[in-house]
């Protein structure tokens, strides 16, 4: 895979050959490779075709070794990350590809942190005007959440060692894309947008799972219904959730947390946090 990502654009960029390359470092290296390059060297009728004809190589050459999909995500995050160098036309295209083509795919394959980070490259040059400005308030208010996870997190570790269950607990803001589209499905501005933040439980068991989802229960009000359950569910990656709203509060105002999770046979749980002001003073509140 490094050899790969080393070497992954010259049969594209240059007049080595896949024959070269097999011959140099093996098959294995060459079919990745193979399945990463454009079919550069192939007359089309249109550019939607041979754009068509690249994905569909590139998906079935996923079929064959997993790694090709792999390559090619890390190649898009590296275009992504320098793409202010080219034109207009070309930034917006390629930037649109990224949050509808490779993202989804990032995503389906549980690679998160890949997921987000196009995803905001994405919205950067696709919509550089709101990405500049929530940029902006995000910064303004990057104290406020850091202090925010670490009061969430603490009281749940130390519930949680209390109770006897082993568990990873760590804590995110969340990422760019992922807010506006907030701001732009509710109608809301962003300081009126709550679920800025998550934690994640991780857990050895489904009977771990939801004996933490008890513990969060006695600690924090819910704010759902019922808890939404995915234990039981098999999906692409082979993850697994209990997914639930809790609402807390902390000095200044409450806060609203959200969902256990679990991923392949450890079990986790993701609790979404934002803080909401209110008149008088803080106060629970349920959605």
């Amino acid at each position: 895979s490094i050899i790969v990502g080393l070497i992954h654009d010259v049969v594209e960029d240059t007049e080595i050959s896949l024959a070269d390359l097999e011959q140099r470092f093996g098959s294995e290296v060459k079919t990745i490779v193979d399945g990463v390059t454009k079919l550069g060297k192939v007359q089309f009728q249109s550019a939607t075709e041979q754009q068509v004809e690249n994905y569909r190589k590139m998906l079935l050459s996923m079929a064959e070794d997993a790694r090709v999909i792999l390559v090619k995500l890390a190649d898009r995050v590296h275009n992504m990350r320098t793409l202010e160098h080219l034109s207009e036309n070309k930034r917006r295209r390629i930037a649109l590809e990224t949050r509808e083509i490779y993202a989804p795919l990032a995503h389906r394959l549980g690679m998160a942190a890949i997921r987000w980070e196009l995803e905001d490259l994405a919205f950067k040059f696709l919509e550089p005007d709101a990405y500049a400005a929530l940029t902006k308030k995000i910064k303004q208010r990057r104290k406020e959440r850091e202090r925010q996870i670490l009061e969430m997190r603490r009281p749940l570790e130390e519930a949680l060692e209390e109770a006897d269950i082993p568990a990873e607990v760590s804590g995110r803001p969340k990422h760019l894309w992922s807010i506006h589209r907030k701001i732009m499905l509710q109608g809301r501005p962003y300081e009126d947008i709550y679920d800025l933040m998550a934690m994640r439980v991780l857990t050895d068991s489904v009977q771990s799972c939801y004996a933490a989802l008890g513990i969060i229960h006695s600690q924090w009000t819910p704010t759902t219904s019922r808890p939404r359950s995915r234990t039981c569910i098999g999906r692409c990656i082979q993850r697994s959730s209990v997914r639930e709203g809790v609402a807390t509060r902390s000095r200044s105002a409450p806060m609203k947390c959200t969902e256990p999770r679990s991923t392949g046979s450890r079990r986790t749980g993701d609790i979404r946090k934002t803080t909401q002001p209110t008149e008088g003073g803080p106060r629970s509140t349920r959605r």
